[in-house]
């Protein structure tokens, strides 16, 4: 649910091209390292299964919702509309400037598609896993595929990992290596977003190669503090009623949010007030999930039957 906030939060800072939009940017890695952790406790029986199961229930909102976005925005813009633009949406290979952030659509699918063999190699080489995923992942997306960003699928990873590092001393001392890259990562951060560091061009891919790696600590930072104010407070506070709901749209809220914020149909583009504008966004937010949810559950019930089947 946090996750979900915090990329909500960064795309309003970016609509009003705030710095804090840079801090905010961490949802996306603290929403991979969750969902590495959280299907490091699940078992995976079959693997064909596991991987149809999961790929079909993201594709099928993900299509069901720019089969109803995509209509308003190409005619809101439809001089720019090339044939290519709804091929890379149907293929998942490329996206639309309205629709950005659908980038995270395909990576997940490769996260899910991957994790049966990252569980192979937990199973036969979990102490020295870390280095061999790192660099091959490298190596097969950026150097080979190149669409997807290896450090992404690699926070994944760390989150299946992490869970094996729990009640051992390796816990402590992945927390600490995690903080510590994190925090100079934000300072090196900061350093060049002020101007007291100049990059060389040609190490600049590099740098912001390190960049991306350094995100992804400061996303697991951010993931260890939150759980522990987790544990502490809101675990006493916070009905878990709250958390399966956030937890079942969550996904839905993240294709539906950003056309709201951003872009041509932004809300705040119509609307003056700042705080009303918010307000309506989230309101639209929340109903648009819904909907998008009850569709998919109807699509899978009623119209695919056969998706029923697989997806169970």
């Amino acid at each position: 649910m946090i996750a979900m906030i915090l990329i909500i939060m960064c795309h309003i800072f970016q609509e009003f091209n705030s710095p804090i939009a840079q801090i905010a940017n961490v949802g996306v890695q603290i929403f991979l390292f969750i969902s590495g952790y959280l299907y490091s406790h699940k078992r995976i029986e079959k693997t064909v299964d596991f991987i149809r199961k999961r790929v079909l229930k993201i594709s099928l909102d993900y299509y069901i919702y720019i089969f109803f976005a995509v209509p308003f925005i190409f005619a809101h813009n439809i001089v720019s509309f090339k044939l290519s633009d709804f091929w890379n949406l149907i293929t998942m290979s490329g996206q639309i400037p309205e629709l950005g952030h659908l980038w995270f659509v395909p990576t997940i699918i490769v996260c899910y598609c991957l994790t049966p063999l990252f569980w192979e190699i937990l199973d036969e080489h979990n102490k020295h896993s870390l280095c061999f995923i790192g660099v091959l992942l490298y190596i097969v997306f950026r150097w080979t595929v190149g669409r997807f960003n290896p450090a992404y699928i690699f926070c994944f990873y760390l989150g299946l990992y992490y869970h094996r590092c729990e009640d051992d001393y390796r816990e402590i001392k992945f927390q600490i290596m995690a903080t510590t890259l994190a925090v100079v990562y934000l300072f090196i951060r900061l350093t060049y977003g002020i101007g007291l560091l100049n990059v060389p061009e040609e190490i600049d891919d590099s740098f912001r190669l390190m960049l991306n790696y350094g995100h992804v600590c400061f996303g697991m930072m951010c993931f260890f503090a939150l759980r522990y104010f987790y544990k502490k407070i809101l675990n006493k506070v916070m009905p878990k009623k709250i958390l399966k709901i956030s937890d079942r749209y969550s996904y839905q809220v993240y294709l539906t949010h950003q056309i709201y914020i951003l872009g041509a149909f932004s809300i705040y583009r119509v609307v003056n007030s700042k705080g009303l504008a918010t307000i309506l966004i989230l309101f639209l937010i929340i109903i648009s999930s819904f909907t998008l949810h009850v569709i998919g559950v109807f699509a899978q019930n009623k119209c695919f039957p056969l998706l029923r089947r697989v997806s169970k």
